[in-house]
C-alpha cells in the first residue's frame, strides 16, 4: 500500500472528530433544561453543530473505506477512545486519573500494533 497523505489525514481527522462531537454533545447536554421542549432541545446550537459534525464525519468515513479495507480502516475508530478524553479534559475540565492515561497508551499501542501487522504483509 503506497502513502498517501491525504488518506492519513482523512484517518487521523475521523477519531477527533469523533471526540469533538462528543464534547459539542455534552455541552449542549448541558444546557438542557429539565422541562425544555423538543424543539428547544433540537435547535440547540451546540446539538446542530454536533449532528453537523457526526454527518460530515459519515461522508469522511466513506472516503475512507472507498480507499482502504475495513480491517485497516476501522482501528483507527479505536484512537476516539483516547482523543475524547483528553479533548474533555482540555474543553471541559475533566480530569482523567494516572491509570487513564496508560489505557490511552494502550489503546495508541494497539492502533499501531494492527497497523504494523497489517503492513508486514
Amino acid at each position: 500500500m503506497t502513502f498517501r497523505p491525504l488518506l492519513w489525514i482523512l484517518l487521523i481527522s475521523f477519531p477527533i472528530g469523533v471526540g469533538a462531537g462528543q464534547v459539542l454533545l455534552k455541552m449542549a447536554a448541558q444546557q438542557m433544561q429539565v422541562r425544555q421542549s423538543i424543539i428547544e432541545i433540537v435547535t440547540n446550537p451546540l446539538l446542530i453543530a454536533a449532528f453537523s459534525l457526526y454527518a460530515t464525519l459519515g461522508v469522511v468515513w466513506l472516503l475512507i473505506l472507498k480507499e482502504l479495507p475495513l480491517s485497516v480502516a476501522y482501528p483507527f475508530v479505536a484512537l476516539s477512545f483516547a482523543v475524547t478524553p483528553l479533548l474533555a479534559w482540555l474543553m471541559l475540565g475533566d480530569k482523567p486519573q494516572g491509570l487513564y492515561f496508560l489505557g490511552i497508551a494502550l489503546i495508541c499501542a494497539g492502533v499501531a500494533i494492527t497497523q504494523r501487522a497489517i503492513h508486514a504483509n
